[in-house]
Formats: structure tokens, C-alpha cells, sequence
């Protein structure tokens, strides 16, 4: 069975969804909660430099990066060892990306409160994107924003019938089936459905 994954990102973890089958006929094989941080690391390293020097509040954040890093690729190592237990072949993986990422300088950063939650945002997916590059052949990276206008193009559905394929989805599978599922749910839904176009990195956005 071929597979891709799907992650729905949040600071210092990330709901995981799998989808098996064929794009025509997605079904949900592994749902899993990824934890990327140590239980004594901050989730959000850039709140919890704030009142620290700029030289403390850089080594703080670093190493939360680093940590999340290691977590990163540990997760999407073992997911994907999951997935090759469940008899599938990880083809693909998806992340969201910020459509505007931070590139400010780290003092600047600390002088600005919506520079403070972009920047956490940022952080883990970009680390996680590079975590799934290194163990899936292909990974889409998807601006959230524009999940559903994406989806309905590359997949030639309405917004309804997308909405009723998720769904069933989740009866079939049950709860926990959030809003979080979903997208992660659709985000690999588009990545299996793109994955016969060979190894590489996709940004899309309609």
C-alpha cells in the first residue's frame, strides 16, 4: 500500500495523520500525537528569552532548536517505521510553511510580540520539514491558508465533497477527530496524490 503523512504543527509537537490506498480512495491507517521537545525544554523559546540578555535569550532559543531538532527527526524516523510495520510505503510527507517566515534579526524579534509568535511558528516547521526530507522520498510543503483552495484544485473535488471525504474519514476511524486531523488528514491526502510526480520539495499555494 502506498502512504504519505500528513503533520499538523504546534509548538514543540504535532498531530501526525497517515493516508493509505490511492487518492481516489484515501483511507487514514496511522493517527499518532508527536511530541518533538524534552519535557524541560520551552515551547516557546522566544517568550521565554523575553527579560533575559539578548546573549542568554540567543543560547536559550539555540538550544531549544537543537532539542527540537533531534525531536523531530527521532518522530519522523519512528513514524515512518510504523508505516513500513503496517505493511504501507511512505512515499511522501507534508508540512505547512509560514507564507511569510521571519527574517528578522533576533533583537528585533524580541522588541516585536507578533515577530515573538511568528518566530515560534517558523521554528518547528522548518525543522520538521527538514526532519521529513531526511526520511521520506518526497515532502510538500503547504501554506495552511490555502489548504482547501489547493486541494479542491489538485484534486478536482468541490470544498463540499473535500469536507464530506474528511468526514467519513473519521467515522471510519473515530475520535479524536478535530479540526487538527483533518488538515493533517487532507495535507497528506495532496502529498499521496503528488507523489507520482517523483522525489523533490513543492511549495503550493492557489
Amino acid at each position: 500500500m502506498r502512504a504519505a503523512i500528513g503533520f499538523r504543527d504546534h509548538s514543540g509537537w504535532a498531530w501526525a495523520v497517515a493516508i493509505g490506498g490511492s487518492p481516489t480512495a484515501p483511507e487514514v491507517i496511522l493517527r499518532e500525537r508527536v511530541e518533538f521537545l524534552r519535557p524541560t525544554s520551552p515551547r516557546q523559546p522566544y517568550h521565554a528569552a523575553q527579560g533575559r540578555s539578548l546573549e542568554a535569550g540567543r543560547a536559550l532559543v539555540a538550544q531549544t532548536e537543537l532539542d527540537a531538532s533531534l525531536g523531530c527527526a527521532t518522530a519522523t524516523a519512528a513514524l515512518s517505521a510504523q508505516l513500513h510495520a503496517l505493511g504501507a510505503e511512505p512515499l511522501a510527507a507534508a508540512v505547512f510553511i509560514s507564507p511569510s517566515p521571519v527574517r528578522a534579526e533576533f533583537d528585533a524579534i524580541m522588541r516585536a510580540h507578533t515577530l515573538l509568535h511568528a518566530a515560534e511558528g517558523d521554528l518547528y516547521r522548518e525543522l520538521l520539514a527538514e526532519a521529513a526530507a531526511g526520511v521520506f522520498p518526497r515532502v510538500r510543503r503547504l501554506i495552511r491558508r490555502d489548504l482547501i483552495a489547493t486541494a479542491a484544485h489538485e484534486l478536482s473535488l468541490s470544498p463540499e465533497s473535500i469536507s464530506a471525504h474528511l468526514g467519513e474519514m473519521g467515522r471510519r476511524v473515530g475520535t479524536p477527530w478535530a479540526a487538527d486531523h483533518k488538515e493533517a488528514a487532507l495535507a497528506a491526502w495532496l502529498a499521496l496524490a503528488g507523489a507520482q510526480l517523483g522525489p523533490g520539495t513543492a511549495t503550493l499555494s492557489v
